[in-house]
């Protein structure tokens, strides 16, 4: 079974209690399907690098904030793994790891 492996960031708004509790930003993909904004890493990039890089590609944010768990110094991240047919018919076992981020309440900016 071939493996593949993407990264991107949840991006998560908090709103004022009167209005919910959160909101989260979703992306249509090329292929159609509504995701987290994620991807494949380049040559040398870190993880969360390439989940940076990703999120400022697929929607120009860059203002934001990594949660983490108290008293740890790693941002939080969640983990998808499933696994689907490529076009050539081979199985592929993917993950995909997120990390989960605050935007700004003034978002979106004026």
């Amino acid at each position: 079974m071939l493996t593949d492996a993407a990264y991107g960031v949840i991006p998560v708004l908090p709103l004022p209690p009167a209005q919910g509790s959160h909101l989260y930003l979703l992306i249509q993909h090329q292929k159609g399907h509504w995701a987290f904004p994620k991807g494949h890493k380049d040559e040398g990039e870190s993880d969360l690098a390439a989940a940076r890089r990703e999120l400022r590609e697929e929607t120009g944010l860059t203002d934001y904030q990594l949660l983490t768990l108290p008293g740890q110094p790693d941002p939080l991240t969640l983990q998808e793994a499933y696994t689907f047919t490529d076009p050539e018919g081979n199985a592929v076992a993917k993950t995909v790891t997120y990390y989960v981020a605050l935007l700004p309440p003034q978002f979106p900016p004026p």
